[in-house]
């Protein structure tokens, strides 16, 4: 156990800090996720804003992970297949992703309002890392169509997959939340390659 000495973030946003500033934080969750992600194989699921410190000297305080996901050995493939939608943008892996990971869509007719709607989400949650660049986390409009696509797969009773969904998408929904608390503008495309190559993991052949 450490003590760490910090804000919680609505403390660190009452204090009107600048743009850069928010920013760099933002790049430190984003790398924090990553590196779990891909060195330690494991989700972290907890993006509540009470389990961060922004801490004066500039290091960001990660707390409490009770609610983290394994990537087992049956679990971590399919990760990798998703990476592939993640990494290339290209909406054929993407189909072939929302196919994988639902475990029951089909090109059947009676699946194609699903499939549109599983693609649309999939979309929302990939852009900011396969397009690259800067990406205005803060946009509302753009936040707001991802709660919006979500609801309606719940209200079609689309949002049932494989069990760990819930625990998949809050992990999604809540570090985009805490990057739109932020008002966040950063590139996060480089960040998770530079963690993805200090595994080792060689994805050439997404090329």
């Amino acid at each position: 156990m450490e003590r760490l000495d910090g804000v919680h973030l609505q403390e660190f946003l009452d204090g009107n800090p600048a743009q850069q500033e928010r920013d760099e934080f933002a790049r430190k969750i984003v790398r924090a996720w990553y590196r779990m992600q891909y060195a330690g194989r494991l989700l972290y699921a907890d993006f509540h804003p009470g389990n961060f410190l922004f801490m004066d000297d500039g290091r960001l305080g990660l707390l409490d992970f009770g609610f983290v996901l394994p990537l087992d050995d049956e679990l971590w493939p399919v990760m990798r297949d998703m990476d592939r939608a993640f990494t290339t943008g290209r909406r054929e892996d993407r189909i072939a992703a929302v196919k994988e990971w639902s475990g029951g869509i089909t090109d059947d007719p009676a699946d194609a309002d699903h499939l549109r709607l599983a693609e649309e989400f999939a979309d929302w949650e990939m852009r900011a890392r396969y397009c690259g660049g800067p990406f205005d986390f803060g946009d509302e409009a753009d936040f707001r169509r991802g709660i919006d696509l979500f609801n309606e797969c719940v209200r079609k009773r689309y949002s049932k997959s494989r069990p760990c969904t819930p625990v998949i998408v809050r992990q999604h929904m809540g570090w985009r939340s805490v990057l739109y608390r932020l008002k966040a503008k950063i590139d996060i495309r480089p960040i998770a390659e530079e963690e993805v190559k200090a595994t080792g993991w060689d994805r050439s052949e997404y090329a």
